[in-house]
């Protein structure tokens, strides 16, 4: 069984299926833990095989924002919110990228 908040529960889930849409979730915790590059490669094996996560697209579009990629981060959130046109907080960062 895998326990969603348990960091190693997560990973050890991930590593042997990467194609699983939790990918997000692990990807958050690493973000949680200022564990930027784990996060944003986390992300990219998870978005080949699920390029519509809104969840995934939001958690990589606030990376680039911290390495101040605001084009890349600025798509990103547009597709965020096209896939899930309510993610909020998707839509709330886009309008502070955008302005």
């Amino acid at each position: 069984m895998i326990e969603i908040n348990n960091l190693k529960s997560l990973e050890n889930f991930f590593s042997e299926n990467l194609d699983t849409p939790l990918f997000a979730v692990l990807a958050d915790l690493y973000y949680e833990k200022e564990e930027y590059d784990r996060s944003r490669k986390v992300c990219e094996i998870g978005l080949k095989k699920h390029p519509y996560s809104s969840y995934g697209n939001y958690i990589l579009a606030k990376i680039e924002l911290l390495d101040e990629n605001l084009i890349k981060a600025e798509k990103l959130l547009k597709k965020t919110i096209k896939n899930n046109p309510l993610h909020l907080m998707g839509i709330k960062l886009l309008f502070e990228v955008s302005k």
